[in-house]
């Protein structure tokens, strides 16, 4: 987006310098409101769901600032019909990014290799040696961290995470928390649709609220099975064990079987499948 502002900010710099003072507070303001304004719309472009729904907001995104010539054709050229497929949502949704769809954590990684050669002439076995070294680092946090996720207790979880606690990574679980508060553990949910696309395992690696809430119907837990190895803790060990789902105990059936309506009861005990706590 940065590359964008700076095509953008000159463009509407000149239009509100027409109405006040350049350099003055109002100026200032005016231009910063103008571009969070023009942003929003190109959010909006980015992250549509459908091909259609971006195409529409990009022809109004043209129409609304077509007194913005050269800016257009910077857009045009630069953005939307030369690469949509690497960075529109109704495009990447289609493919595996666990929610990662900017460029900013390639450019992280990209500076830290960057950052210990140091200077340009070093030779290109030493080059390598320090990348090495870089990359050796990363790997020991990375493991370091998940050694502290497995043996650190999650306090405030439904006991439909109980199978997954210290297998899948916190930052999985609290994704998934998000899905299951939305739907069944709020006192308004919403409605659940009866129709699953499959796009929250295929693209985030996530289970559903579908895969979620047949775990809950049925008294259960969830299961590393239902995420992507990416967020395994430790995923060298996948098929070394049968993976027991949990059980738990609930206090009363739901009022209703209306599926996109039922609600989650208050579990009493968290078991597993031999009935032991």
């Amino acid at each position: 987006m940065n590359n964008i502002e700076t095509h953008a900010k000159p463009a509407i710099s000149k239009e509100v310098a027409a109405l006040h003072p350049k350099g003055s507070e109002p100026y200032k303001q005016m231009v910063n409101e103008q571009w969070e304004l023009m942003e929003g719309r190109i959010t909006k472009i980015i992250t549509a769901y459908t091909e259609e729904e971006m195409q529409e907001l990009w022809s109004e995104f043209k129409r609304e600032y077509s007194r913005f010539r050269k800016f257009i054709t910077y857009m045009t050229t630069e953005w939307f019909p030369s690469c949509p497929r690497q960075f529109l949502r109704c495009y990447t949704k289609q493919y595996f990014h666990i929610d990662e769809t900017a460029t900013s954590r390639v450019e992280g990684a990209h500076w830290t290799l960057k950052r210990d050669p140091q200077v340009a002439n070093k030779d290109l076995f030493d080059v390598v040696r320090r990348f090495q070294a870089a990359i050796e680092a990363q790997v020991d946090k990375i493991r370091s961290q998940v050694a502290k996720q497995k043996g650190r207790k999650q306090s405030g979880l439904h006991p439909v995470f109980g199978g997954v606690l210290g297998v899948i990574s916190e930052e999985a679980i609290r994704r998934t928390q998000k899905i299951f508060n939305t739907y069944l553990g709020t006192e308004n949910p919403q409605a659940i649709s009866p129709d699953c696309s499959g796009l929250s395992k295929e693209t985030r690696g996530i289970p559903c609220i579908h895969t979620i809430h047949k775990a809950w119907d049925i008294g259960g837990a969830l299961s590393k099975t239902d995420f992507h190895r990416h967020w395994h803790n430790d995923p060298s060990r996948d098929g070394a064990d049968s993976d027991p789902k949990p059980q738990y105990s609930k206090t009363s059936e739901p009022e209703s079987d209306d599926f996109p309506n039922r609600r989650p009861t208050v579990p009493t005990v968290l078991t597993n499948q031999n009935g032991s706590s």
